[in-house]
């Protein structure tokens, strides 16, 4: 009995010196992690036949990035994490309509986002 109660005693010891021990190890590989990036990967997949201006204001309100997109084109952008008003303007081939639409996006850092710009009537192509 006395052989037992050392043997489940030192077994107990055994596992929580195991656990205490893998703890310390993922701690140091948290650690080791190389920290992310202040910006945000953004972009911008024109599935059009239009030209597209993209105008992103950061808190201070004005552009703090312009990009102009041919029809079908693709742009990758690096923006500072953070909040944004975005205007998107489209322009109908040759001298016809403009049209203008606004939104609001968060940011954050390390983080990849996709914006598919399209109408109602242009066909979408698979993802570039």
């Amino acid at each position: 009995m006395k052989r037992l109660q050392i043997l489940l005693t030192n077994g107990l010891a055994v596992l929580a010196l195991g656990g205490v021990f893998s703890s310390c190890s993922d701690r140091q590989a948290l650690a080791d992690d190389p920290p992310r990036p202040p910006v945000a990967s953004l972009r911008l997949v024109n599935h059009t036949d239009l030209s597209w201006r993209m105008e992103f204001a950061g808190a201070a309100g004005s552009p703090s990035c312009v990009v102009d997109l041919e029809p079908r084109g693709t742009s990758d952008l690096s923006l500072a994490s953070g909040a944004y008003q975005v205007r998107q303007i489209w322009r109908a081939k040759a001298g016809g309509a403009v049209e203008t639409r606004l939104a609001s996006i968060t940011l954050h850092k390390g983080q990849s986002y996709r914006w598919p710009l399209g109408t109602l009537l242009s066909a979408m192509e698979p993802d570039r």
